[in-house]
């Protein structure tokens, strides 16, 4: 990440490629996880609002991480690295995305 402000391209590359693998994880997880919220609906579906809300949610967070998996491959593609401002947003996303998740189900009991 550029907060080291390091001059080695390599390193740059690898950080680039550990984002990328760290995308497609997240992508894997979020999959399960909504197949665990979907069957939980199907067994019990009494509470379709915050169904919908997790689906959004899950939705929400899938499309941003595709899409920040295509900036990713570009930049790697083209041999340069993400700007600060992309690093830096991302990292408020994704720290941003438990806090709504915590918010829901307090606001849901």
């Amino acid at each position: 990440m550029p907060a080291f402000n390091i001059p080695s391209e390599a390193f740059k590359e690898a950080a680039l490629r550990s984002e990328k693998i760290r995308i497609v994880g997240l992508l894997g997880v979020l999959a399960a996880l909504v197949m665990v919220v979907l069957l939980r609906f199907l067994a019990d579906s009494s509470n379709a609002g915050f169904f919908l809300q997790v689906c959004a949610l899950l939705g929400g967070l899938i499309a941003y991480e595709a899409v920040m998996y295509a900036i990713v491959r570009r930049a790697i593609e083209a041999e340069q690295d993400l700007p600060y401002w992309v690093w830096g947003g991302n990292l408020f996303v994704e720290t941003l995305v438990p806090t709504i998740a915590i918010i829901m189900l307090v606001a849901s009991t």
